[in-house]
């Protein structure tokens, strides 16, 4: 609730509260064991299009752009170093889980970060200052409970400043439930 003016359109039937009061459930975006993978052509609003683990949906991305079949050489990986950095390779194995604000995050030196991951708000499209506090978790184990995790967005109410547009949170798994999750329903 609140005045019309927090609306997007200044109506009742406008959109608001898009951060800070839940983590959304974003479909279509995930890491896997490091790898960031995505369902193509927003596809994954399609009720049709299977998000399975093992389904042939999810894509790979390239360092042009191009989506490639996971496991693909070179794709692009998080790296749960100190910054954050998106690179081809990851040092850090197993149960590593990291955080820091979402305009921190790097490309590793030899990597040149595709406007596809700057649109899908993979990567950093501005500066850090331009991007405020949001804030990124991730966790890119290789194997076990935490090597697939599902993107969330936007933050909790306990993530006070953290939360915003730009808040990524890639370290929930397919089963992981709490208060703080939800979804936003659509009318069709």
């Amino acid at each position: 609730s609140g005045p019309l003016s927090w609306f997007h359109d200044g109506s009742p039937w406008g959109i608001w509260g898009m951060n800070g009061n839940f983590y959304s459930v974003t479909a279509g975006l995930r890491q896997k064991g490091g790898e960031i993978q995505v369902i193509a052509n927003n596809d994954a609003a399609l009720d049709v299009t299977d998000q399975s683990d093992a389904t042939g949906a999810w894509k790979a991305i390239l360092q042009d752009g191009s989506l490639v079949a996971p496991g693909t050489d070179l794709t692009l990986k998080y790296d749960a170093t100190t910054p954050i950095t998106i690179g081809t390779g990851i040092t850090v194995r197993t149960a590593a889980s990291k955080s820091n604000t979402f305009g921190t995050v790097v490309p590793a030196a030899e990597i040149t970060i595709p406007n596809i991951a700057k649109l899908l708000g993979i990567a950093p499209a501005g500066s850090a200052a331009e991007l405020g506090e949001d804030y990124i978790y991730i966790r890119n184990d290789l194997e076990g409970a935490y090597s697939e995790t599902l993107a969330r967005r936007g933050g909790d109410w306990g993530d006070g400043a953290r939360s915003g547009v730009f808040f990524l949170f890639l370290s929930s798994t397919r089963s992981g439930t709490i208060s703080s999750r939800g979804a936003r329903s659509a009318f069709l």
